[in-house]
C-alpha cells in the first residue's frame, strides 16, 4: 500500500485533485519508507515537508491505527501490515464477518436479484457488504487494531 503527497513549487502539500505540476512523494506503508521523486531538482525543504506530512498522517503505530480507524485503508491493505500467521487469522475473521452479513441478507427473504441470491455457500454477498460499507470498514479496522496493537504481530517495519 502506498500513500501519496503532492507538493507544489512553494513547498505546500496539495490535494490529489490539484496534483498537476506538483512533485509526487510516495510512502510505502509496508516498508515505512518515503520514495522521493526521481531525477528532479528540488529544495531540501520539500523532502522535509513530505516527511513531516507522512509523519503526521501515519508516523507512529498509534497514528497508523487512527488512520485505519478513519476508514483510509482497505481490508487487504491492513492485512499486509501483519505477519503472515496473524494475517491469515485476520482475513479468516473478516471472512466469517462477511459470511454473517451474507446470512443476514439472505434471511431477509428479499434477494438482490429477483430470481434469488446468486451467492454460493463459500461466498460473501457483495450487496450486503456495500449496504453496510461503513460498518464493515469499522469492523475490519477494529479487528486489525486488536492484532496490530501488539508489536509482535506487525511486519518488521512497524514493530517500534
Amino acid at each position: 500500500m502506498t500513500l501519496f503527497c503532492f507538493m507544489d513549487n512553494n513547498g505546500s502539500v496539495r490535494p490529489e485533485s490539484e496534483k498537476d505540476g506538483c512533485l509526487k512523494y510516495e510512502f510505502n506503508l509496508e516498508t515505512r519508507t518515503i520514495l522521493e521523486p526521481d531525477n528532479v531538482e528540488r529544495p531540501f525543504l520539500h523532502d522535509a515537508v513530505a516527511k513531516n506530512y507522512f509523519d503526521k498522517l501515519v508516523g507512529t503505530p498509534g497514528k497508523l491505527m487512527d488512520f485505519a480507524w478513519e476508514g483510509n485503508l482497505s481490508k487487504l491493505d491492513l492485512a499486509s501490515l501483519l505477519l503472515s500467521e496473524k494475517r491469515e487469522i485476520y482475513l479468516d475473521v473478516c471472512a466469517r464477518f462477511e459470511k454473517a452479513l451474507t446470512e443476514t441478507c439472505a434471511a431477509k427473504g428479499n434477494p438482490c436479484p429477483e430470481d434469488g441470491c446468486a451467492v454460493s455457500e463459500e461466498e460473501a454477498c457483495l450487496n450486503a457488504l456495500l449496504e453496510t460499507r461503513e460498518v464493515c470498514t469499522r469492523a475490519y479496522a477494529s479487528m486489525w487494531i486488536h492484532l496490530f496493537i501488539n508489536p509482535e504481530n506487525r511486519v518488521p517495519a512497524w514493530r517500534n
